[in-house]
């Protein structure tokens, strides 16, 4: 698959910054799931040729289908892996829309607030969805919101678009496995088992 980039001709963010983990998220989300991304040229062929490396078949997490695009961005934000056939989890099933104030586990499903406002839980507040993801796919994310996960059958891959240093953990997908992340902002992290 081919992704749909622009290219425009601007400095690119400084590399130790979250608008550079935004780049790397927009070059990987590019050839994963085909989606239109901008890139600054001076930068494009780097980001592309690593988020390429990463890129295997097997991606493990939420469905695509199905989940409105508002939703999108603030799922990823709040770690939560998306696959783009196949995955473990269903908009819709296991992730439904809610008048919430914040993530909320309901018999059936995790119940989320409006977009606007899941985009500023805390990593605790966003706990009942994260728990969810790990049950449902082995691997536990463990960071402060704005870490966007990537999982696939054999690594997992972070990348922090936030502008400060982000520490944690990805739990699994062994019992007892723990990897401990350290990210700058900016940075990216990717745990092999």
């Amino acid at each position: 698959m081919v992704p749909p980039l622009r290219l425009y001709d601007a400095l690119p963010p400084a590399v130790v910054s979250g608008a550079h983990g935004h780049l790397r998220c927009a070059a990987i989300d590019a050839l994963l799931y085909g989606q239109a991304a901008a890139l600054p040229r001076s930068v494009a062929e780097g980001l592309l040729a690593w988020a390429g490396d990463l890129c295997t078949p097997g991606m493990r997490g939420l469905d695509l289908a199905g989940v409105p695009e508002p939703w999108l961005p603030v799922l990823r934000w709040a770690g939560v892996p998306l696959a783009l056939v196949a995955g473990e989890l269903r908009w819709g099933r296991d992730l439904v829309a809610a008048d919430v104030p914040l993530p909320l586990t309901t018999v059936t499903a995790v119940a989320l607030p409006p977009p606007e406002r899941l985009a500023v839980c805390t990593a605790v507040q966003l706990r009942p969805l994260r728990a969810l993801c790990a049950r449902r796919c082995g691997v536990d994310l463990r960071s402060a919101p704005g870490v966007q996960f990537y999982l696939w059958s054999d690594h997992a891959l972070t990348v922090s678009t936030v502008d400060v240093p982000v520490g944690g953990f990805l739990l699994g997908p062994q019992p007892g496995n723990r990897s401990s992340l350290t990210l700058p902002p900016g940075g990216f992290q990717v745990v092999r088992w």
